[in-house]
């Protein structure tokens, strides 16, 4: 637990902390070991504006939740934390988007609690560029990709800035626990039932504007685990997942964007890239039931996507097949 007192932490502080400007929404589960970490990570960040911090624990088997309340016993103008009774995730209930319908701030910025931040000036340099640059809805850092025992795996994990269009049509990414985005309805967002909520998130912030990535501060650690919910997946299941959410997207695209074929077109591109890795391992592994799952999928769009699919599919075979055939030449 770091050393610093409430006052210290809301000594510059311009405004009241009942409206705090940045809600910081924290998920946790069974994170025993990660927990104190990523909290610290909250309260160091040195602003001139009142945050908050809710956490939320769902029904943690560990010490998890002992850990959290200790925190907000210490901090308890600054963490609002909520524990579950049962876990909800096991029933379908998303985490992350339940904590951000909570949030009473004009910005959030997430971090689950295996994630952590490195930088003191995070939240404030993410606020300030989003309140002086109206035309982006979301901004990220780079991040630390490291194992479960601190190893390094990725130095520098990054996507680049994106555009309205990028986004929206699901080409857009970020590292969660390094974003800060604009609040907005999450009504729709949250209601749909997908595992990898993130990249539905950044398809819908794409229709408030764009995503820049803040090369300035310094990274964000994300780490890889069994006991992460999306990284403890097995590689099926993430495609299979995958194709559920970008099945959405693709929806919500057609709903919303039916003046821009260009965005539906840049959506096949991401969609067929999906499909056709999912497809592959699926019939090198002798899944059929994933196969027959896989062309449901491909029944359900419409007649220029399905054009598209099978001869991207042709293409990329023929491509396979003769590097194949030269590389054994």
């Amino acid at each position: 637990m770091i050393n610093k007192t409430e006052q210290e932490i809301m000594k510059d502080w311009d405004s009241d902390i009942s409206k705090p400007i940045v809600s910081i929404c924290s998920t946790t589960y069974n994170h025993e070991k990660y927990i104190a970490q990523a909290l610290d990570g909250f309260l160091m960040q040195e602003t001139d504006f009142p945050f908050e911090i809710l956490v939320r624990d769902d029904c943690s088997t560990d010490k998890t939740a002992l850990i959290v309340k200790e925190y907000a016993e210490k901090y308890p103008a600054l963490i609002k934390p909520m524990y579950e009774k049962e876990n909800t995730y096991s029933k379908g209930v998303r985490p992350m988007a339940t904590v951000m319908k909570k949030a009473i701030g004009q910005y959030i910025a997430l971090c689950e609690g295996d994630d952590y931040w490195m930088d003191p000036k995070k939240l404030q340099v993410q606020k300030d560029f989003l309140e002086n640059n109206k035309e982006y809805s979301l901004c990220y850092t780079a991040a630390t990709v490291i194992s479960d025992n601190g190893d390094i795996l990725i130095e520098n994990k990054t996507f680049g800035d994106s555009s309205e269009e990028e986004l929206i049509a699901g080409l857009g990414y970020a590292t969660t626990a390094s974003v800060m985005f604009r609040i907005f309805d999450f009504g729709a967002y949250s209601s749909a039932k997908v595992t990898n909520g993130d990249n539905l998130l950044w398809h819908y912030l794409g229709f408030y504007g764009k995503s820049k990535c803040i090369d300035t501060l310094e990274n964000t650690i994300y780490r890889i685990h069994n006991g992460g919910i999306w990284s403890g997946r097995s590689e099926k299941n993430k495609l299979i997942e995958l194709l559920n959410t970008y099945n959405i997207i693709r929806q919500n695209i057609i709903v919303n964007c039916s003046q821009s074929p260009q965005i539906l077109k840049m959506h096949d591109r991401i969609y067929g890239n999906i499909f056709l890795t999912f497809f592959y391992k699926a019939m090198k592994n002798f899944m059929f039931q994933e196969v027959i799952f896989g062309f449901k999928n491909l029944i359900l769009l419409d007649t220029v996507s399905k054009y598209f699919l099978l001869k991207y599919m042709l293409k990329k075979t023929f491509k396979k097949l003769l590097f194949k055939f030269h590389r054994e030449k």
